[in-house]
């Protein structure tokens, strides 16, 4: 197993040889997207396809401001105004399109609305405050990126919503209790049971579960998620060039043995990429890395088979 195997790398539309070189599994068609061309990115995305046959394209495609290759689509909180039968053939509609250009998509957000969250309600991009309603317009995506041939990834686990600070800029904490925490992993279990097969796992400290940020958490990645919700598919970390990350390597080596499986390195700033690289070669030189690296690839290969 290469490191390579356990990356999402981003492409910014100008460092394809550099990508090409280090053969990711998959490639995040990044936010510089949304200020081409429809033929502009559509050559980009078929340079790809030539450079890395078989990697796995991904992007943020939720409708609304997150609409990195199709603009016009509503937001997610536009979608869930509307009623079912008119969100699902705008979402079928969405589907079929995106599925003619990638592989996957960094979708549905499942957070649920709160009034003063920037992050993610300011933005649109919750589809309701009723864990119900979130559910519903969930699966819909869901459903429609598989009749597509999409893989969805749902996000943000857990609660991103309910954070104070953003993670793009610097430290993001869930002041939660389990009994508010419970409507939310609700909808995760709900997906799950529909067949989700992958979860983003995000930045936030829970600290009523424990100190660490979830996507280096074991608690919360191996005895919430996989344990109590019943997830069995792959775990994808939010963007590790992210703000509220201050040490990568540390959150690297912390996020492998937590339960993480693909790791998002959405911009190369700092030598990114190849400081994530060099971290999980020293893993792989372990036995209980390459053991666990394993576990992870058979995941990873079933879920983008």
């Amino acid at each position: 197993m290469r490191p390579g195997d356990l990356l999402i790398l981003g492409y910014d539309t100008e460092n394809l040889p550099q990508i090409a070189a280090l053969r990711p599994s998959g490639v995040f068609l990044t936010s510089r997207f949304r200020e081409l061309s429809a033929d502009t990115r559509d050559r980009e995305i078929q340079r790809l396809r030539e450079s890395l046959p078989g990697a796995w394209l991904v992007t943020d495609q939720e409708g609304g401001y997150a609409s990195w290759l199709l603009p016009g689509y509503p937001s997610a909180r536009e979608l869930s105004c509307l009623s079912p039968s008119s969100a699902w053939s705008i979402l079928k509609r969405m589907s079929l399109e995106l599925a003619s250009r990638v592989d996957g998509n960094f979708a549905p957000v499942v957070d649920r609305f709160q009034e003063g969250d920037p992050v993610v309600s300011g933005k649109g991009r919750a589809f309701s405050d009723d864990p119900h309603r979130v559910m519903l317009y969930a699966w819909m995506v869901l459903q429609a990126h598989r009749h597509a041939g999409l893989v969805a990834v749902a996000k943000h686990f857990l609660a991103q919503s309910l954070a104070e600070g953003d993670p793009h800029t610097g430290e993001s904490v869930v002041p939660a209790d389990w009994k508010e925490l419970e409507h939310d992993l609700e909808i995760y279990r709900f997906l799950v049971h529909q067949g989700l097969g992958a979860v983003m796992a995000g930045h936030m400290r829970i600290p009523i579960g424990d100190e660490h940020p979830v996507l280096t958490s074991s608690f919360w990645l191996d005895r919430v998620l996989r344990q109590d919700v019943g997830f069995q598919g792959v775990v994808i970390t939010d963007d590790l060039t992210m703000g509220a990350v201050q040490d990568l390597e540390t959150t690297v080596e912390k996020a492998f043995f937590a339960g993480v499986d693909l790791f998002l390195v959405a911009w190369d700033r700092e030598k990114a990429f190849e400081r994530t690289i060099r971290v999980l070669e020293a893993i792989l030189k372990t036995r209980a890395g390459r053991r666990l690296a394993e576990t992870k690839w058979t995941r990873i290969r079933t879920l983008l088979a």
